[in-house]
């Protein structure tokens, strides 16, 4: 359920897209925000910058699913 909420709150771009835009200013800015304007909207694109961002995030959400998994199958081997 925790890996299930994470990858959930990682994927409420449109929502908060909408919205807010991110703003005022960048009080509603998230990760996934941050990847698409720096991409994408800035007056200067940095393609370079916001495919790192994105590569750490996966390997963030890689890493917290697994330590999620061996946790949980821990548990059920006790």
């Amino acid at each position: 359920v925790i890996v299930l909420a994470l990858i959930k709150g990682v994927q409420i771009f449109d929502e908060v897209f909408v919205l807010t835009g991110g703003g005022p200013g960048t009080a509603t800015q998230f990760i996934v925000q941050y990847i698409y304007n720096t991409g994408f909207t800035n007056q200067v694109q940095n393609f370079g910058l916001a495919s790192a961002a994105s590569v750490a995030l996966g390997v963030a959400l890689f890493i917290l699913t697994m330590a999620q998994l061996a946790v949980t199958r821990r548990k059920d081997d006790v």
